[in-house]
């Protein structure tokens, strides 16, 4: 779709960083807040300037487009 998750210092990302952001933020804090938890996070992404929720915020990555990019070569390749 033309976005990536990446840590926000440019290294590797791990996989426990990832379970930890899909698995406990995502769905177990969506759960336990009754669905509190992802409203807050859409609001967090409409409100913020670098849209970010509260899961990027603690596990410290970032989603980046590279839409632009793959489309060119893509195009370029085809």
């Amino acid at each position: 779709i033309g976005v990536k998750l990446q840590n926000q210092d440019g290294t590797k990302l791990r996989f426990w960083t990832i379970f930890v952001r899909e698995v406990v933020f995502k769905i177990l804090w969506w759960t336990v807040t009754l669905g509190i938890g992802a409203l807050v996070d859409f609001i967090m992404v409409a409100v913020r300037e670098d849209k970010q929720t509260i899961r990027d915020i603690i596990t410290r990555t970032e989603i980046v487009d590279i839409e632009g990019e793959n489309v060119k070569e893509e195009y370029y390749n085809f």
